[in-house]
């Protein structure tokens, strides 16, 4: 009999599976029925918040804590890798163990560019709630590495710097998306205050932590600042953030929309002080559900989601081609103790690093401004992303000009034109993309991106070599 049963259950295996797959297809072709009549020719309706898209809630700005810390781990493992690399005694050569040292280092970009999507299939048991809390521990355990083993009990081996920069790339590339995505019922005003987040938490390192280094404080010190903060947040999202969003449930059939087609109307009131909700109800949205099963057939349902985002790919992996590009490619080109401001070695010029705090304090202020403006704009005048590749075509031109003057306005336009495609793209797949896609929206977005950012890296070399190919024309330069 066991026997028998356990031939029954092998058989009925294809059957539950094109069972799933029927309840996805009567879930898509419902969410086609709803939409209102002479709409036939426009994308399926997006599963929204509210009827102007959460505008009218409040915004929960302790949200800001959270992406602060996450990214200022992430702009130390960027920032201050020459430090480290110091500290484990490695020169500036073309050894083997400087190579190695490298490869190492690379291993942020690698499986950051990796977990843009491949979160949806390792962590597919999580929801984008518990992805968040586990990309801050990943962030939180490469810093720990770092700050206790390698600069506090003097591990030199290779190996942790291998192993802290890959959970560092697995941390930022699960967290970005899957926090987008879990806070979305809390409105825009809230979203806006996460997203304004990413520049102020790189800023606090590009800035900040050069400032404090360079007034005697230890590298150690600053990466030990960073960990705190990231308790900090993790703190602060499961005290404030969670308990505000209701956890996925799956349905007794089944589903793999996990509470079944309606899952966005079901409305549960956890919070007096926050309710989220529908219209005028201001109830909770309960979340969907995330499984590699709904992971597997979001991909095979492409079409109801990536030609809506297809032109906001383009212009992001454009803008971080040319972002990667110049974080690297500038320092090549300043390389001397002072900038000429006008290319002339013999003319006006500024010390070096503060040159350089001038320089990133207009890509703070670029990227800032243009998050800040893009979710100011009602949504049905917001403007196509490819258009803002013309600012970073004329920010990339200023800053390989070699004059000194044109870099910061240069790197302005440039970091301007991420922040509003950023922030854009964002306000675009909450108000265009059916709500059960938008994780594979978001992940798919951000791994264009970052295709380009790969590009850009590897292609600083030559273009350094082609730029300075007569470095003696102007002192300090190339």
């Amino acid at each position: 009999p066991r026997s028998r049963a356990a031939v029954i259950v092998i058989a009925s295996l294809p059957l539950m599976s094109q069972s799933r797959e029927l309840e996805l297809e009567l879930e898509l072709r419902a969410l086609h029925s709803e939409r209102p009549a002479g709409e036939d020719a426009k994308p399926m309706d997006a599963e929204v918040v509210s009827a102007d898209g959460g505008r009218d809630l409040p915004p929960n700005r302790w949200i800001i804590v959270v992406t602060i810390a996450m990214f200022m781990g992430y702009a130390i493992l960027v920032v201050f890798q020459h430090k480290l690399k110091a500290r484990e005694h490695i020169a500036d050569d073309s050894s083997a163990t400087s190579h190695l040292f490298s490869t190492a280092v690379s291993l942020l970009y690698m499986f950051n560019l990796i977990f843009r999507l491949a979160h949806n299939a390792v962590f597919f048991f999580l929801s984008p709630l518990q992805r968040v809390v586990v990309s801050v521990a990943f962030m939180m355990t490469a810093l720990v590495i770092i700050s206790i083993g390698i600069f506090g009990f003097g591990w030199t081996s290779l190996f942790w710097v291998f192993l802290s920069y890959g959970l560092g790339g697995v941390g930022i590339g699960t967290f970005e998306s899957n926090v987008l995505m879990a806070i979305t019922p809390l409105g825009e005003r809230t979203k806006l205050w996460a997203v304004m987040g990413f520049p102020i938490g790189f800023a606090c390192i590009l800035l900040g932590g050069f400032m404090l280094t360079a007034i005697g404080v230890p590298p150690s010190a600053i990466y030990g600042i960073v960990l705190c903060a990231l308790i900090a947040a993790l703190v602060v999202f499961q005290l404030r953030i969670r308990p505000l969003l209701a956890e996925p449930k799956r349905s007794n059939s089944g589903s793999i929309l996990g509470v079944g087609a309606g899952a966005y109307d079901q409305l549960v009131d956890e919070s007096p002080s926050h309710t989220i909700g529908r219209g005028r109800g201001h109830e909770q949205e309960v979340q969907e559900e995330e499984s590699l099963t709904k992971f597997i057939a979001d991909m095979r349902y492409w079409q109801q989601w990536f030609p809506q985002i297809m032109w906001h790919c383009v212009a992001m992996m454009v803008s971080m081609f040319s972002i990667t590009l110049l974080v690297g490619l500038m320092l090549y080109i300043y390389n001397g103790s002072r900038v000429p401001l006008f290319g002339d070695g013999n003319g006006p010029s500024l010390p070096h690093d503060w040159f350089f705090v001038f320089y990133n304090c207009h890509s703070v202020a670029g990227d800032m401004i243009a998050r800040r403006w893009a979710y100011s704009r009602p949504r049905d005048k917001l403007i196509s992303p490819m258009r803002f590749t013309v600012l970073t075509a004329a920010g990339v031109l200023l800053c390989v000009s070699k004059i000194g003057v044109l870099a910061p306005p240069g790197i302005f336009l440039t970091f301007f034109a991420i922040g509003s495609i950023y922030a854009t793209t964002a306000r675009f797949i909450d108000a265009n993309i059916p709500r059960r896609f938008n994780l594979v929206a978001l992940s798919m977005w951000l791994l264009i991106g970052d295709v380009g950012s790969v590009l850009g890296s590897s292609l600083i070399a030559p273009i350094h070599d082609w730029l300075c190919a007569d470095p003696a024309q102007y002192e300090y330069v190339c």
